[in-house]
């Protein structure tokens, strides 16, 4: 790949200097040089830290909003978790369509003989499948939600969050 990009790079440079010449750039031994005002390369240098700081603030303003208060309705119990709506979280029940929320294992599981749909699904590196069970009600941030949604345990690794939540369900 490096190579891939130093041929590119190579090849583009050699293009721009033969068509255009540019008074500000010369190729030595095969090394590309440009000529800057080190006033102008050190306001460039601001200009594009501040605008990747400003970016960086706005995606993390992002993140910290897709955490919400989850609570799901089962069989008459009420559990009540932080869950986060998970872009990359496509799960849904093979049959009906219907959204899944993943849940940790630690605040909910299935107990046996309860009846429990299969849902497959392919992770990096792995396929299996989660037992769900369909909530009687889910609420996100008090918002009751009118969709048909099915709850899996499973463990949730490294997360502050207790809930892995389709975004379909908030669409």
């Amino acid at each position: 790949m490096t190579l891939c990009v130093s041929f590119m790079f190579s090849g583009l440079m050699t293009a721009i200097y033969l068509l255009f010449r540019p008074p500000n750039m010369l190729i030595v031994n095969d090394i590309v040089y440009f000529e800057f005002d080190p006033v102008v390369l050190l306001a460039v240098t601001a200009l594009i830290y501040l605008l990747v700081y400003l970016f960086e603030l706005l995606f993390s303003e992002r993140l910290r909003s897709t955490a919400v208060r989850l609570s799901v309705c089962i069989d008459g119990a009420e559990y009540e978790m932080i869950g986060k709506i998970d872009t990359g979280c496509s799960l849904v029940e093979p049959f009906s369509g219907s959204p899944v929320i993943i849940v940790d294992s630690s605040v909910l599981t299935i107990p046996d003989g309860h009846e429990a749909r299969v849902i497959p699904y392919t992770s990096i590196g792995c396929t299996s499948a989660l037992r769900a069970v369909k909530a009687s009600s889910v609420h996100i941030d008090g918002a009751r939600i009118d969709k048909e949604i099915y709850i899996a345990p499973s463990q949730i690794r490294g997360s502050a969050f207790r809930a892995l939540i389709n975004s379909d369900i908030i669409r």
